[in-house]
């Protein structure tokens, strides 16, 4: 399973580094994609997103940090639960993948150099996306302070080859770059590995 999930996060990863953005002679913003099409940046909008004013602080257990050598990032990780390398199986887009140790529960952090907003980090992701998964559905979207940071947290579900799989990530970005920080699993194990997901997610720092 983890292969084929892998699939999707591996093309989602590439097709957001291929998005450029650009300013028309009437100095509108634009995106412009690899295919050579385009989208007014207005079109993304994250008016309809709500806040959770909830504070959401790494877990007392997460005590090893990985940093990212790409942006002033880190990931507070268990590492009794967590294992990590970097990520050489989906795609050198993705800085690290993590594996839980106690089930098919799986991570990616993929970061870049560049500040991207957050409405229109997930926004691309979430498009190509629609490319690789069939029955795509948004479950789940609101903006979190995670360590002190304000994130943008989607959860969505979708089927690639007849598997259901959930994801629930966060997303972010500063001057350093941008992060998305997935976890992923089979549909049918959510809501068994729902806490694992949510607390590994938390771990994500702005160093």
């Amino acid at each position: 399973m983890k292969y084929i999930l892998g699939i999707l996060l591996t093309l989602t990863a590439i097709d957001i580094v291929s998005q450029t953005m650009a300013v028309t002679e009437y100095g509108k913003e634009v995106i412009l994609n690899h295919d050579g099409s385009w989208n007014y940046l207005e079109d993304f909008s994250d008016s309809n997103i709500e806040t959770n004013f909830t504070s959401y602080n790494k877990n007392s257990k997460s005590s090893f940090l990985v940093r990212s050598q790409i942006a002033s990032l880190g990931f507070w990780i268990n590492t009794i639960d967590w294992k990590f390398n970097k990520d050489e199986d989906y795609n050198s887009d993705s800085e690290y993948a993590f594996e839980y140790k106690h089930g098919d529960l799986y991570a990616l952090a993929i970061v870049e150099e560049l500040e991207i907003p957050l409405d229109m980090l997930a926004k691309i992701a979430l498009d190509n996306a629609k490319d690789v998964m069939s029955e795509l559905q948004m479950i789940s979207q609101e903006y979190r302070y995670v360590n002190g940071i304000k994130v943008l947290f989607l959860q969505f579900m979708g089927s690639i080859e007849g598997i259901k799989i959930t994801y629930l990530g966060y997303y972010y970005s500063d001057a350093s770059g941008s992060v998305q920080l997935i976890t992923f699993t089979g549909s049918s194990l959510f809501d068994k590995y729902q806490s694992a997901m949510e607390e590994f997610l938390n771990g994500l720092t702005s160093l």
